[in-house]
């Protein structure tokens, strides 16, 4: 193998799903630091010692929502790169441009399509990548 493990921060409110989806990340590879809310992220993402590769975040969630959350872990880790996953996005998807956020998965998902989406994402420009000016909404 010789490839270093990567880590993912894995944040979704219901345990269930946190638990379903940390079984197919792990067997998948990765290392995974668990959390129930995008408040207790932000606290594991300033804390750990380690690298934090990816992001991997519901989106609807009380308190902060997954938006939110990237914002916040990509201002203490630049680096990271964001997979947003959701059933129920409702007007948010539209009302923010999450391409420039990072990656997007609808629930529900199957496992392969789990490890699909991880290897899009990480074959990407590094976080924080702009699209080309043509693409982009003008500042006007």
């Amino acid at each position: 193998m010789g490839t270093m493990q990567e880590t993912i921060l894995l944040v979704d409110d219901h345990r269930a799903v946190r638990r379903a989806l940390r079984v197919v990340l792990e067997r998948a590879g990765y290392g995974v630091l668990e959390a129930p809310s995008g408040e207790r992220a932000v606290e594991i993402a300033r804390e750990h010692g380690g690298a934090i590769h990816l992001l991997v975040t519901d989106v609807v969630m009380p308190g902060q929502d997954g938006f939110e959350l990237a914002q916040i872990v990509r201002s203490l880790r630049p680096a990271v790169k964001v997979l947003f996953i959701s059933g129920h996005l409702g007007d948010r998807l539209t009302a923010r441009p999450v391409e420039s956020m990072g990656s997007y998965l609808a629930k529900p998902f199957r496992a392969p399509d789990l490890r699909r989406a991880l290897d899009e994402l990480r074959a990407q420009n590094p976080a924080g990548r702009r699209l080309p000016a043509a693409t982009r909404p003008s500042a006007e």
